[in-house]
């Protein structure tokens, strides 16, 4: 994660952790965001998360991560799917794609769907990616 967060100077104020949930499994990642120094947009902890996936795409096989803030755990994300995207974004996918698909993957702590899938026309489908991408961040660095 230090690697992922010096990569870039947009990234700058922002801490955020990564670690095993346990010493003895590594069957859970936990990504944390400890604390901002400076406002950071939606955009700029997204990046920050592809960026880390980037790094670890290749590494160890895990089955899930856990996005937690300040270390409280808050929603999960399938270990398949963080690693698809580091190599997604590693290959130059689109990261607005990347981030905008991002929510409809993403569960609650019950392991529930917490955003929905959309469907429909494009400018409607995009419309509430973008409104459960926005939500997701606040609900999970912000709140």
């Amino acid at each position: 994660m230090r690697e992922a967060l010096a990569q870039d100077p947009r990234n700058t104020g922002l801490q955020m952790s990564a670690y095993w949930e346990s010493t003895f499994s590594s069957d859970a990642m936990v990504v944390s965001i400890d604390g901002m120094s400076q406002p950071k947009s939606p955009a700029d902890i997204i990046r920050v998360f592809f960026q880390f996936a980037t790094k670890i795409s290749n590494e160890t096989r895990f089955k899930v991560v856990k996005l937690a803030r300040g270390g409280t755990v808050k929603f999960l994300l399938e270990g398949d799917y963080f690693r698809q995207v580091g190599r997604e974004y590693a290959a130059g996918q689109n990261p607005t794609y990347l981030s905008r698909t991002l929510p409809q993957h993403v569960y609650d702590l019950k392991g529930k769907q917490a955003f929905p899938t959309w469907e429909g026309g494009m400018i409607a489908v995009v419309g509430h990616q973008m409104e459960d991408l926005n939500s997701f961040v606040k609900q999970w660095a912000m709140e």
